[in-house]
């Protein structure tokens, strides 16, 4: 398994590598301290399983900016996670838009750092509980009311089919509104989704 980790502080790092060590039995870590040497290194090599980027690095223009650049460098089912001492929600909300996986503030306890690495790098989404709660990032998550029902059917453990029938509609229909969902979320299949939807809140209480 091959890391890149980008912070500009040196503790920050190797305390990140000890931790990457102790959840992965075979990992192959980069450390970096710019965003100028992440744009670097992605450009001689572009295939990662994970990167941890800090976003208050040294940088030539504003970390939105580099975001963007790295995304766009980035495959689809690149695994990214930001880890940052910020939790502003505008700041969070960036980072989601921009494609990544993962949001961990830096003031995470070790079992949460845990879980982040261990989702992201499987390719789910992770967002923390300390993040999610804030309204702000509820409300920029943009789905309609049918598919919010769909949603809790799906999560309930309902197929496709199943749904269909309890709404009156058509299977094709179904599969459409889920397929719409997984655009909004960014996500690839229904339990990503669901897993989305429960980090963020959006879950009717029996979903």
């Amino acid at each position: 398994m091959r890391v890149l980790v980008a912070d500009d502080h040196s503790l920050f790092l190797e305390g990140i590598t000890l931790i990457l060590r102790s959840v992965f039995e075979r990992v192959e870590i980069t450390q970096v301290q710019s965003w100028p040497e992440v744009h670097k290194l992605l450009y001689r090599q572009p295939h990662w399983d994970l990167l941890l980027l800090d976003l208050f690095m040294p940088t030539r223009s504003h970390w939105e900016q580099e975001l963007d650049a790295i995304s766009a460098m980035l495959s689809q089912d690149a695994n990214v996670c930001v880890v940052s001492a910020s939790c502003d929600p505008q700041h969070i909300q960036t980072v989601f838009k921009a494609g990544i996986r993962g949001y961990l503030p830096k003031t995470s306890n070790l079992q949460e750092l845990k879980t982040a690495l261990q989702k992201v790098s499987s390719g789910q989404i992770y967002i923390p509980e300390q993040c999610w709660q804030t309204q702000k990032i509820k409300s920029s998550i943009k789905i309609t009311n049918r598919q919010q029902e769909i949603l809790n059917l799906v999560a309930s453990g309902k197929s496709n089919k199943q749904i269909a029938n309890s709404l009156g509609l058509t299977e094709g229909t179904i599969k459409r509104h889920m397929y719409n969902i997984f655009q909004i979320f960014n996500v690839a299949n229904r339990v990503e989704a669901i897993d989305y939807a429960r980090n963020i809140g959006i879950l009717s209480k029996w979903g």
